[in-house]
């Protein structure tokens, strides 16, 4: 009998288990609801972490046109915001975005910009954001200004209207000699080239995978083609080599106007093109009025901040001044276009026309008047499959330890693993899209890693009840609610999710990527820490039965009933069997 028993006992704890795990005795009620949309696949782990928290989360995979309907091209027709998702909106998506070198925050995040008026696509609102944007925009020392900048990242990072999942990154595979390159740099193709040693033989031999495309930077052109072109064609300003902000080129210093729309620049003395000629302020503005030709591919882009030609205003031989159409709080990305020398290139232009923006380097009647150097290094070579660079005898600049840079192309079905493993090539580009592991068992080569400006970050609606406005939460105040935003962002696996991506990412800071100019070092990222979202959620009036669900949900006496009838059937059962 005692056998019999104990197998009614085994046989309801085994029914009692499988209905369970059945959803029969569901898991205890969220705190609340959210659904998270996204175009990726490998985000899912961040919905498991918020459910671990007991914050419900569904995520649903839509196409990037279906998403538009819901946020950038969300219609307005039945709200004059865009509302949460069940409403036709959004609660949360997932969004992967490729910034300028210079982020306008301002475009982002502040009231003027909220959509449909612009592309703050948060509806994030905030007084010490819009204060702090203010003296940025209007603040003419420029020192004070970073600092304001920095405020603004601050201010993102601790309010939390958009989350930085993780930073795309790239893998180069260099030669182990090498020095003073900054691979951020490298991958944006703003590298600092005079800062580049191979201290073995002086020479480094670049490996790309697409041959050249245009042959001067008035044209359009593809990524390659900056590799030569940002070491010929000098520039006012540069981002530094530790990529932190931008800084005088061939620029001595710069100034910004009380009214904020005049700049003025003064030009190193000592600059030189190749040629041992002087750069002048006619150069800048003869440079600047084909950037400014809407007859060339940058005049759409000049024209929003140029009306015309005469917006570029020489002062004396060194002296030039830029006249801008409105205030450009990122008004440095300006100043960081090639100058080519007047005196060489306005005779060929006046005899050939247009034509020569579209001829090769170094041949016909172009030679060599529009690659005439004012960088640290010089073209002598040129051909769509390669590029030989020469330091410049006049730069006036740090002067290179590198005596050449070859820059060759190799197609993408070629051994360029042979190639780098055999020292034929010293840097592998991050274009042939290989492996890490590709590489590690090569001797003196290894993979860098290699941040792009492009970040996935996860925007939410600050119209939703909960992670927005906070009037469905507990407390109702705004401070609760940047707690449960803080909560959000420390329960994301970020490592992991790097991790998912074969390391070809790092994690995110702020919806901004970490390798843009001017970036604040001194945040960090979320941690992912569990108990410490617990604990954020806590003082945000969850958990610890200081709230219930914000959403109804079932009853749990239909369970209760359940149980007691299992019960009470196989006890009958027993006692049955026990009289026979």
């Amino acid at each position: 009998m005692k056998n019999k028993l104990f197998f009614y006992i085994i046989l309801t704890a085994f029914i009692t288990q499988i209905v369970s795990v059945n959803g029969v005795f569901p898991e205890p009620d969220p705190i609340f609801e959210l659904t998270l949309i996204s175009p990726y696949g490998g985000f899912d782990l961040i919905a498991q972490e918020w459910e671990k928290l007991s914050i419900s989360t569904e995520i649903i995979h839509l196409s990037y046109p279906e998403i538009g309907t819901r946020v950038w091209d969300y219609p307005f027709s039945n709200y004059s915001y865009i509302p949460t998702y069940i409403e036709g909106g959004y609660d949360l998506v997932i969004i992967g975005y490729t910034h300028p070198n210079y982020v306008n925050l301002g475009n982002l995040f502040s009231e003027d910009e909220i959509i449909p008026e612009g592309i703050n696509y948060s509806q994030f609102n905030n007084t010490d954001f819009e204060t702090a944007l203010d003296s940025f925009v209007y603040e003419q020392n420029l020192n004070q200004r970073l600092q304001y900048y920095y405020e603004l990242q601050r201010i993102i990072h601790e309010e939390v209207p958009s989350i930085g999942i993780i930073n795309d990154a790239d893998f180069f595979a260099f030669n182990e000699n090498l020095v003073g390159i900054n691979p951020n740099l490298l991958r944006q193709r703003n590298h600092r080239i005079e800062y580049w040693d191979d201290p073995f033989d002086h020479i480094i031999n670049v490996a790309i995978a697409y041959y050249f495309n245009q042959h001067n930077p008035f044209k359009h052109f593809i990524d390659v083609d900056n590799l030569w072109m940002r070491s010929v064609y000098g520039s006012l300003l540069k981002p530094s080599h530790d990529n932190i902000e931008f800084e005088p080129y061939i620029a001595e210093n710069y100034s910004m106007s009380s009214d904020m729309l005049t700049i003025t620049v003064d030009i190193d003395k000592n600059a030189r093109f190749s040629d041992n000629n002087s750069v002048l302020a006619e150069d800048v503005k003869y440079s600047y009025e084909f950037y400014n030709d809407p007859n060339l591919d940058h005049y759409s882009y000049f024209s929003r901040f140029f009306e015309n030609n005469d917006a570029f205003e020489i002062i004396d031989l060194d002296t030039i001044r830029f006249h801008l159409k409105e205030i450009v709080p990122c008004f440095q990305e300006l100043l960081t276009y090639g100058i080519i020398d007047k005196s060489r290139v306005e005779p060929v232009f006046v005899a050939n026309g247009y034509s020569i923006f579209d001829s090769l380097a170094l041949s016909g009647a172009v030679n060599d008047s529009l690659v005439t150097s004012c960088g640290p290094y010089k073209l002598v070579e040129y051909s769509t499959n390669s590029a030989k660079l020469i330091p410049n005898p006049y730069w006036h600049g740090i002067f290179p330890d590198l005596n050449e840079i070859n820059i060759i192309y190799l197609e993408s079905n070629s051994d360029y693993i042979a190639e780098i493993s055999s020292g034929n090539i010293d840097i592998l580009d991050y274009m042939f899209c290989f492996q890490p592991e590709d590489i590690d068992a090569i001797s003196g080569v290894k993979p860098v890693l290699a941040e792009k400006l492009y970040i996935y970050q996860l925007i939410l609606n600050q119209k939703h009840p909960i992670i927005g406005t906070g009037e469905l939460t507990p407390l109702g105040s705004k401070d609760a609610v940047k707690k449960i935003r803080q909560a959000l962002n420390h329960a994301i696996p970020r490592q992991d999710i790097v991790n998912d991506k074969g390391g070809f990412a790092t994690p995110g800071i702020i919806p901004i990527p970490s390798a843009c100019v001017y970036f604040n070092s001194n945040l960090q990222a979320y941690s992912y820490n569990l108990s410490l979202a617990e604990n954020l959620l806590k003082e945000a009036g969850y958990l610890e039965g200081k709230s219930g669900p914000t959403t109804p949900t079932k009853s749990n006496f239909p369970n209760l009933v359940f149980i007691i009838v299992l019960y009470s059937v196989c006890y009958l059962c027993y006692k049955k069997r026990k009289r026979k």
